[in-house]
């Protein structure tokens, strides 16, 4: 197929965001400590032996193309990686800004962006900017987090 030489994409594993509150809930259970993803949903796979909490407890819901969905945050372990791959593609490739589309009001943008021929793509968007049909990384995705550490960490200068 074509190659896409206006983007890199990175996958962020997670179950999902889901109409359903109920199905949003399916594969996570309370312990002593909070809520936490069920063991049983991580067996054989890349996280079982993972840090099982979200990074905030709550259950999120949001509206992406038109679509309430419910989602349970991601891992904190998964926030710092995004975020130190974000920091570096951002430094090692400036043309990436450290931004995340926003509307008039500051909201991230809940819909498509304009794709036209020739429009310039500059910062961090999810799936659900770029394709009608999808809506990762959901409504529990903490852009303004990720975009208040990539700004600290590229707008001011590497002293690593």
């Amino acid at each position: 197929g074509n190659a896409n030489d206006r983007s890199i994409g990175i996958e962020i594993a997670h179950f999902g965001a889901f109409k359903d509150p109920k199905e949003a809930d399916l594969h996570y259970i309370q312990d002593t400590k909070g809520i936490r993803l069920n063991p049983d949903s991580l067996a054989g796979t890349s996280a079982e032996n993972a840090h099982p909490y979200p990074a905030r407890p709550q259950l999120f819901e949001g509206t992406i193309h038109q679509e309430h969905l419910h989602q349970r945050d991601f891992t904190e372990a998964q926030y710092i990686a995004l975020e130190n791959l974000l920091i570096s593609l951002c430094r090692s490739i400036p043309s990436i800004q450290p931004r995340v589309p926003r509307d008039s009001k500051g909201k991230v943008v809940s819909s498509l962006r304009d794709e036209s021929k020739g429009q310039s793509v500059a910062g961090i968007v999810g799936h659900w900017h770029v394709g009608s049909h999808k809506v990762d990384p959901g409504p529990a995705f903490d852009w303004d987090r990720i975009e208040k550490r990539l700004q600290e960490a590229v707008l001011v200068p590497n002293i690593d």
